[in-house]
């Protein structure tokens, strides 16, 4: 099986991404799509990939990177295609890419009773396998609150809060303490 290929987000790739984008994301989760391409052409640390392999779109992965963090804001591999080793494969390649920055992200916070506790579950469990750890924080964006997961599991508030900021472009966010992050991702085995 040949590697997968970062590719710019342009305009051959922009319709496949711009489906699995909307087709991957809630709506209330989604900035514009044309503001990811903009902010990828505009700024040299922002960027937008669809994830290719033998010249078919797999994925997409959308980062912003300063010095020392990194935020996946965005990552999606089509469904026609999970289960295949590709979400590693991509997210080893980013690492390897940028060896020296700290990578965080965030997934929603969800109950048991929620319809796509499983599918969460596996989520969560994907990013803990490639050496993602619960940072002691939660992210509310909009009141919507997220459970956040970084590679080194001591960043800071503050720096957390700075990345956040600068990626939401002005939405109203907070970084707090969470008590129940913890119990939310104890082992399901």
């Amino acid at each position: 099986m040949n590697p997968i290929d970062f590719k710019s987000v342009g305009l051959f790739s922009a319709k496949v991404v711009k489906r699995l984008y909307k087709s991957a994301f809630p709506a209330n989760e989604r900035m514009p799509f044309y503001l990811l391409r903009l902010s990828a052409m505009r700024n040299q640390n922002n960027d937008f990939w669809a994830l290719e392999q033998n010249g078919q779109t797999v994925g997409l992965l959308y980062v912003v990177r300063r010095q020392t963090m990194g935020i996946i804001g965005y990552f999606a591999i089509a469904e026609s295609h999970r289960s295949a080793g590709l979400g590693a494969e991509a997210l080893n390649a980013l690492k390897q890419r940028f060896p020296r920055l700290h990578w965080l992200l965030n997934i929603e916070v969800l109950d048991k009773a929620a319809d796509n506790y499983p599918q969460w579950c596996r989520r969560r469990q994907f990013y803990q396998r490639h050496a993602f750890h619960m940072l002691p924080y939660t992210l509310a964006i909009g009141g919507t609150l997220y459970a956040l997961l970084a590679t080194d599991g001591t960043l800071e508030r503050a720096a957390i809060l700075a990345m956040y900021r600068e990626f939401s472009w002005g939405a109203d966010l907070e970084v707090m303490p969470s008590e129940f992050n913890n119990l939310l991702f104890e082992s399901e085995d």
